[in-house]
């Protein structure tokens, strides 16, 4: 897939994540609210996100895509969205979605996510994608739903966060 276009819709644009995102990534992954629901390290410096962005960039080229969210015809970062662990023998991977608190609640995410579900399944060969959502993140849960995935079940205790076991969310779409 030539994944290096950029995909539109009536409000959002996707741009492929590159390393000048660094910015952007450093902001999503170094506030605790956001990371809370993010199965990564929160971030404490700008040395950190740049790792972090070269390692995405260079998954990119592997077993992931990754898109950083604008408003159409605006440069203004709002977040990534993106699909990683691709399994190309069985053609699924699992996705994931992250906004800037400012642009949370709008309904950007639904958005985010049904435009880069179409891309991928149209411009790849996979066939599936799946999110594990916190059980209790509910905004979350719904923008999948809005953008047409289905729960599929409860996975019990599979989350750790402060201590604590939580369950997930599983929701899937196929074409």
């Amino acid at each position: 897939m030539n994944y290096s276009d950029n995909a539109l819709s009536t409000k959002l644009q996707l741009v492929p994540l590159s390393r000048s995102h660094t910015e952007l990534v450093f902001l999503l992954f170094s506030d605790k609210k956001n990371m809370k629901y993010i199965d990564n390290n929160l971030l404490n410096n700008t040395t950190e996100a740049e790792q972090l962005t070269q390692a995405m960039v260079e998954e990119q080229a592997r077993t992931a895509y990754w898109s950083v969210i604008t408003l159409k015809g605006s440069s203004d970062f709002m977040g990534i969205v993106g699909c990683y662990n691709i399994n190309t023998k069985h053609c699924f991977a699992q996705m994931r979605l992250t906004l800037l608190e400012k642009h949370q609640g709008k309904g950007y995410a639904s958005e985010a996510i049904n435009l880069f579900a179409k891309t991928i399944l149209h411009q790849t060969k996979i066939h599936r994608l799946e999110a594990q959502i916190y059980e209790d993140h509910l905004p979350s849960c719904k923008a999948f739903e809005r953008a047409g995935f289905l729960l599929e079940g409860i996975m019990k205790g599979n989350y750790l966060i402060d201590g604590k076991f939580y369950n997930s969310a599983l929701y899937g779409k196929t074409l």
